[in-house]
């Protein structure tokens, strides 16, 4: 006694690439909200200067205003503190929605370069990684939204 299963090859392939390339899909998208989200907690440790403080500069010649900001950068391992809102806004998400070879890009675009190297760090620089980190932090999902075709 054997049992035979029979699949319909083509439509089955056609609907697991269909349901991969919208998994794909809704991966790239949670990625890339999740990644807008990491680098967008505010810079929120300024200490200003007291007035008392500006009047001594002011009759010493000196300027006020920024000097007297203390802007505080993230911590090494954590990802960048928002500041003025551009690399946040330069994070990019692209699918390309080809059945064959459907892919997804999250990313920086080209004039926000200083995205990678928080990102990476620098000789100088210690490494605040938003990117790696938010894909590792959210593996797990992003395979279930992947092999899912983005049914959880």
């Amino acid at each position: 006694m054997a049992i035979v299963i029979k699949i319909n090859d083509s439509g089955f392939r056609q609907y697991v690439r269909q349901a991969t390339a919208v998994g794909l899909q809704r991966a790239g998208m949670f990625l890339y909200s999740q990644c807008v989200q990491a680098v967008r907690k505010p810079n929120t440790h300024r200490s200003v200067a007291t007035f008392s403080e500006k009047q001594q500069a002011k009759t010493r010649g000196q300027k006020t205003g920024v000097r007297y900001a203390n802007m505080h950068n993230a911590y090494a391992g954590l990802p960048p503190f928002l500041r003025t809102g551009h690399g946040q806004s330069n994070i990019v998400y692209e699918f390309n929605g080809k059945q064959a070879d459907p892919r997804v890009r999250v990313g920086i675009k080209k004039n926000a370069i200083y995205m990678i190297y928080l990102e990476l760090g620098t000789r100088r620089i210690a490494a605040r990684p938003w990117l790696a980190a938010m894909a590792l932090k959210h593996r797990v999902t992003l395979g279930r939204l992947i092999c899912t075709g983005g049914k959880q």
